[in-house]
């Protein structure tokens, strides 16, 4: 099953990363108990991070990975499916937005050349195909304080709470202190990256940054409630070791694909 950048980044924000060579594991029960998604975080350092957030527990095999490079300052999105990566980077960001700029001042200059009757039908649809200008993507945490010994979050996404997160020290999880220091940097490097896109109506959803605010929770996120579908995520497994350096780069092999920015 394909999965968004928002998908993904979703999921992204049910763990968190640690400094050093660190294999963390997250598994999403239904309401009977059983696990319907699992994924795995592989972090090393503050600048190489993967995620692969939906990993088949018999095979192995999984449809997506998002690779981060903090000293390449890139983005990796893998798909296994077809073979293939983007790779996504300030100057690629900076061609697709001018790029869809000069797409809606064409639209526009051709619907003005419309009769009144056939703009206005054009309008309409446009407003109803189109994400709509606001903060229907915007993520908000806020601290509710401590409930069974664990720091409680709540995480509103478009002004709805969808999500209540449960955090645990990260000493308590086997983790070394400032396990959350890659992820900051992620989330700021996420945010530099998609700002030029955050005006364009076209591109309006993925201008919305789905990492802040679990970048500022104290400590590590161990259980995540999903409000509407009924579904809990839990940390599972978290484990300190050596990490290959094949983790953070597409497989070899894969083709890569370009955005046409041109």
């Amino acid at each position: 099953m394909k999965r968004s950048l928002i998908n993904i980044g979703c999921l992204i924000l049910l763990t968190t990363f640690a400094l050093g060579g660190v294999k963390l594991k997250m598994e999403t029960k239904s309401k009977s108990g059983a696990v319907i998604q699992a994924g795995w975080i592989y972090s090393e350092g503050e600048d190489h991070l993967r995620i692969d957030p939906d990993v088949d527990p018999d095979s192995g095999e999984m449809d997506a990975s998002m690779i981060y490079r903090g000293d390449l300052e890139t983005l990796f999105l893998v798909n296994h499916e077809e073979k293939e990566y983007m790779r996504l980077d300030r100057e690629t960001m900076e061609k697709l937005s001018v790029k869809l700029n000069q797409a809606m001042q064409e639209m526009q200059k051709q619907m003005e050349q419309l009769p009144e009757a056939q703009r206005k039908i054009m309008e309409d649809m446009l407003k109803q195909n189109m994400p709509q200008q606001g903060n229907d993507f915007d993520v908000d945490v806020e601290d509710v304080g401590v409930e069974d010994g664990l720091q409680k979050y709540e995480v509103w996404i478009g002004g709805e709470r969808r999500t209540y997160v449960w955090v645990a020290p990260e000493e308590s999880q086997g983790l070394p202190k400032g396990a959350l220091d890659s992820f900051r940097n992620l989330s700021q490097f996420y945010q530099e990256l998609l700002s030029p896109l955050a005006s364009n109506p076209m591109f309006q959803s993925m201008g919305a940054n789905p990492f802040p605010g679990f970048a500022n929770m104290q400590g590590v996120p161990v259980r995540i409630l999903h409000l509407e579908e009924g579904r809990e995520t839990r940390l599972s497994e978290a484990a300190v070791e050596s990490l290959s350096s094949d983790l953070f780069s597409p497989p070899e092999g894969y083709e890569e694909r370009r955005p046409e920015v041109e």
